[in-house]
C-alpha cells in the first residue's frame, strides 16, 4: 500500500490502477509501461492507453476477425467504434452497429460501419432476431461493448450456430432385395419407459438421396435412454425404433447418389453434413444450417415420412435420422460416412457419436496445444475420450474431475496424470484446487456432464488472460451458466461444441485412420458383450452404472449377420464397468465421516454388525445385493434403496459376478467393504446402536438425477448424517458442520426443500432420529 503522492498535509494519496494520470506527474512500475514512437501526435498516443487499443485488440487478437466475415458491434461508444476499425482493417464485410443513439450511424460509418440497429426501434422483436433476418443466420462475430447480461446474452445469441470389403456378404441376396421392401427383426418401443419388444418389421427401399443399410453393430447412448423415458412433448413418438451409434454396410441405395455403392462400410451418425453450405465450406464450423437437428422428422428431406412398418401395416417413427435397433435401417446420405474396411466394426461403431465427440472436442474445438495443462470434468465414455484427444495433442498435465475414485485407474490409460474427487476437497471449490494445482488455473477444461455449476467451475478452474473452457454436457433443466465479466474480460473464453466440432464425413475417416495405424486408443472402452436378443440388458447395465461399453464378438462370424447384432454401448457419459469398481480402494465418505452416536442406556440390546443390517428393498435391489462383494451401511444402503427406484443412475460402484475377466486383471484386489470392521475401542459402541428406520421406497422422491450415483449417494448421504447429529449433538454443535457443508454443495436445492417438508410431515425417505 506504498504510495507515491502525499498531499500538502503530508497525507497519502492512494494510486488509480497503477497509473494515476490525473496529475502532472506520476511513478509508473515499469510492467506498466511501454515505449513508444516520438512521432505519433500525443493525443492519439494516449487513446491507444485503453479503451480504443481494447476494442481494435478484440476484433483482431481475440475474434480474428476474417477477411468478408459479418460482424455486429453493441455500443457504439469509444471502445465499440474501435472494434468497428478493428474489424474494417480485418476486411470484414458487414459491420452492423446497435445503439440507442441515432447519431451514432453517421459518427460510425468513418470507422467501417455498414448499417445500424436502433433497439428502441426494433418493435416487438429482439435485436438478435433483426441481426439474423440482416445476415441471413446471425452473424460470424459478435462484441458487446456495454456490460449489460442482457446484451451479453443477445450478442452471443445473433450469432451464427458454428461451435463453432473384408464383409463375408452374399452379394446375390444383397441384389435380390435391392428395390423391394426387406422384412426383419427389429426392437420397437411401443410406451415410455417399457421394455423394448423384438418384433419382425418391413423397411422400404430408399427413396431419392437414400441408402438402405443393415447393420452390423449399434450401440446404446444416454440419448436413447431420455428419449426411452420421455412420455409426453412433441418430442415422445410411438412406436419408435431407437438407436443412433452404429456400423453398417451399404444393402441398396435410391436415386441421386453419388459416393457410395453396395458393400461400402458406412457409419450412420445424427449429426448432418451437406457439404454445400456456408457453415460446412467453413473450416470453423461443423454445423450444417441446411439441415438442422430438427429431431422432430422422421426423415431428412421427406418430414414425417416412414421406411419403417410393423406387422400391422402402421408406420414406426425413425430416432435422430438413425434408427440402428433394427436389422436394417434407411438413411439419408447427409447422416452418412464411408470408412475403411479394415477397423474392427465393434471399435467403428464406437466413432458414431459419444467418443468422437470427446476426442473432437480437444482436436477442433479446444486446439489443446503441447505441454499445456488441462481439467476434465466428468470421466465417463465422453471425458475419457477428451482424455485421449489432449493426450494425443501433447498435453502435459491432465487433470480428471470426477466423484467416483475408480476413474483414475481407467483415466490413466488415456493419459489421465491426476485427480481429483470433489467430495475430498473440503471447504475448498473444485476450481480452487485445480488453480493452485496448476499454477493459476488451468490452459483449458471440458465439462462433460451438463450441470451449470459445473460449467461455471470449469470456467473458473481455468487460466485468466488465456483460459479456454468447452462445454460438451447438456444441460437437463436449461439452467443458465452464471459467469462474471470481469473474467470475460481478463481474456478467459467459454464455448459449446455438438458432436465435437468434427465434420463427420471429412474428421471421422481421420479417426479411424488414426486407430489403424495404433495412434489412437479405443479398445479399453468396450467391456461387455450382448446379443441383439439381450437389449434390454443394455438399458439395465446403463441404469446400473456397470458398464462403459457392451460389444458381442465375432459378427462376421456367420453369414446371417443379423444373427450377431452387437449391443456396443450400455453406458454414455458417466458410467464404470463393475470390475474397476472393485479396484477402489478410496474410503467413501461415510467412512471418512462416520458419526458416532452415544450409546444408549439399555444394554440388554445385543450387538450387531453393521454388515448385517440389510433394509428391505426391490427384487431387483436384492439380487444385486447377493453378488455384492462388500456390504453397505445403513444409511449407505437407505441411499442405495432410493436409487433403486430412480428411473436414472448413470453411475455405480456396486459389484456383482457379471463383470469381465479382463478388466479385473488391472486390479486384483478386492475392493474394501462400505463399512469396515474397527478393532478400535469404539467398535463396541458403534454397534450396539438400533437400526435405522426402514427406507420408505413409495415416498422416495423421484427426481434422483445426479450425473453419478456416488454423487448422489454422498448427498443424501450427508443430508442424514447432518440430521442425525443435529437431533444427537444440538443445532450449534460444531461436529454437525461437515456434514452440513457437504450436503449444502452437493445437494440441490430443490431436494433439500422437499426433504425438510418431507421430515416435518413425517414422510421422509430415510433413516433419521
Amino acid at each position: 500500500m506504498a504510495s507515491r503522492f502525499k498531499d500538502s498535509l503530508g497525507e497519502v494519496i492512494h494510486h488509480f490502477l497503477f497509473v494515476s494520470s490525473f496529475s502532472e506527474y506520476t511513478v509508473v512500475d515499469i510492467a506498466h509501461l511501454v515505449k513508444i514512437s516520438p512521432e505519433i501526435p500525443v493525443d492519439k498516443a494516449a487513446l491507444l492507453s485503453c479503451g480504443v487499443s481494447t476494442g481494435i485488440g478484440a476484433a483482431w487478437k481475440v475474434a480474428n476477425v476474417e477477411e468478408g466475415s459479418t460482424v455486429a458491434v453493441f455500443g457504439l461508444g469509444a471502445v465499440g467504434l474501435a472494434v468497428a476499425e478493428g474489424a474494417r482493417l480485418r476486411g470484414a464485410a458487414k459491420i452492423i452497429g446497435i445503439d440507442t443513439n441515432p447519431d451514432k450511424f453517421e459518427l460510425g460509418k468513418k470507422f467501417g460501419f455498414t448499417d445500424f440497429i436502433n433497439p428502441t426501434l426494433c418493435g416487438e422483436k429482439k435485436i438478435s432476431e433483426v441481426v439474423k433476418e440482416m445476415t441471413e443466420g446471425g452473424v460470424d462475430y459478435s462484441f458487446e461493448c456495454v456490460g449489460l447480461a442482457s446484451l451479453l446474452n443477445e450478442a452471443f445469441i445473433s450469432t451464427r450456430m458454428i461451435p463453432p470389403s473384408l464383409f463375408t456378404m452374399d452379394k446375390a441376396s444383397i441384389s435380390s432385395t435391392e428395390g423391394k421392401p426387406i422384412r426383419c427383426k427389429a426392437a420397437i418401443l411401443r410406451k415410455a419407459g417399457e421394455a423394448l419388444v423384438i418384433e419382425e418389421i418391413q423397411v422400404d427401399p430408399p427413396q431419392a438421396y437414400e441408402v438402405r443399410i443393415k447393420i452390423l453393430c449399434t450401440s446404446l447412448c444416454h440419448t436413447d435412454v431420455t428419449f426411452w423415458k420421455l412420455e409426453s412433448g412433441p418430442l415422445a413418438r410411438f412406436p419408435r425404433i431407437l438407436g443412433h451409434e452404429a456400423v453398417g454396410v451399404v444393402e441398396s441405395i435410391g436415386e441421386n447418389v453419388d459416393g457410395f455403392k453396395q458393400g461400402d462400410v458406412v457409419l450412420p451418425v445424427f449429426h448432418p453434413q451437406c457439404e454445400e453450405c456456408k457453415e460446412c465450406k467453413s473450416p470453423k464450423s461443423n454445423w450444417c444450417t441446411r439441415y438442422t437437428n430438427d429431431f422432430l422428422s422422421n426423415t431428412r428431406r421427406y418430414g414425417m415420412a416412414s421406411r419403417f412398418k410393423d406387422s400391422f401395416g402402421e408406420d414406426i417413427h425413425h430416432f435422430i435420422f438413425v434408427s440402428s435397433f433394427t436389422e436394417y435401417t434407411v438413411v439419408d446420405i447427409a447422416h452418412l460416412v464411408k470408412i475403411s474396411s479394415e477397423i474392427p466394426v465393434d471399435i467403428a461403431a464406437l466413432l458414431s457419436c459419444g467418443v468422437a465427440t470427446g476426442i473432437g472436442a480437444a482436436w477442433k474445438v479446444a486446439d489443446v496445444e503441447e505441454g499445456s495443462t488441462v481439467a476434465i470434468f466428468g470421466l465417463g465414455a465422453v471425458g475419457l475420450a477428451v482424455a485421449e484427444g489432449v493426450r494425443l495433442r501433447g498435453a502435459a498435465k491432465i487433470i480428471g474431475v470426477d466423484l467416483n475414485p475408480a476413474k483414475f485407474e481407467i483415466g490413466k490409460r488415456y493419459g489421465i496424470t491426476d485427480f481429483i474427487n470433489p467430495a475430498l476437497c473440503g471447504e475448498k471449490k473444485i476450481s480452487e484446487v485445480i488453480r493452485e494445482m496448476t499454477g493459476g488455473g488451468a490452459d483449458y477444461s471440458f465439462e462433460c456432464i451438463g450441470l451449470a455449476s459445473l460449467m461455471e467451475e470449469a470456467f473458473n478452474s481455468t487460466r485468466p488472460g488465456s483460459g479456454k473452457t468447452v462445454i460438451l454436457g447438456m444441460e437437463q433443466k436449461a439452467l443458465p451458466v452464471s459467469l462474471g465479466s470481469y473474467d470475460l474480460l481478463r481474456g478467459r473464453t467459454i464455448c459449446g461444441t455438438l458432436f465435437g466440432g468434427l465434420k463427420p464425413k471429412l474428421d471421422i475417416p481421420i479417426l479411424v485412420d488414426r486407430y489403424l495405424k495404433k495412434e489412437l486408443n479405443l479398445d479399453g472402452l468396450i467391456t461387455h458383450e450382448l446379443s441383439f436378443e439381450e437389449i434390454n440388458k443394455a438399458f439395465d447395465l446403463l441404469a446400473e452404472g456397470n458398464s462403459i461399453r457392451c460389444v458381442k464378438d465375432s459378427c462376421l462370424r456367420s453369414s446371417s449377420l443379423s444373427s450377431h447384432l452387437k449391443i456396443l454401448r450400455a453406458s454414455f457419459d458417466h458410467t464404470l464397468s463393475m470390475a474397476e469398481a472393485v479396484t477402489a480402494q478410496t474410503p467413501s465418505l461415510s467412512e471418512q465421516y462416520h458419526l458416532e452416536k452415544e450409546v444408549k442406556q439399555d444394554t440388554s440390546a445385543k450387538p450387531v454388525e453393521v454388515k448385517e443390517v440389510a433394509p428391505e428393498v426391490t427384487t431387483q435391489a436384492e439380487e444385486v445385493t447377493k453378488d455384492q462383494a462388500k456390504e453397505e451401511s445403513p444409511v449407505e444402503e437407505a441411499v442405495s434403496a432410493v436409487e433403486e427406484k430412480s428411473e436414472s443412475a448413470p453411475e455405480s460402484t456396486e459389484v456383482t459376478s457379471e463383470a469381465p475377466a479382463a478388466a479385473v486383471e488391472d486390479n486384483a484386489e478386492e475392493a474394501p467393504p462400505a463399512v469396515e470392521e474397527n478393532n478400535d475401542e469404539n467398535t463396541s459402541e458403534e454397534v450396539a446402536e438400533e437400526t435405522p428406520d426402514e427406507i420408505k421406497l413409495e415416498t422416495a422422491p423421484a427426481d434422483f438425477r445426479f450425473p453419478t450415483t456416488n454423487q448422489t449417494r454422498h448427498c443424501f448421504t450427508r443430508y442424514i448424517e447432518y440430521h442425525r447429529c443435529v437431533a444427537a449433538k444440538g443445532d450449534d454443535a460444531p461436529e454437525c458442520d461437515k456434514f452440513a457443508k457437504f450436503y449444502r454443495s452437493l445437494c440441490p436445492s430443490e431436494w433439500v426443500d422437499r426433504w425438510n417438508e418431507q421430515r416435518e410431515n413425517g414422510t421422509f425417505p430415510g433413516p433419521l432420529p
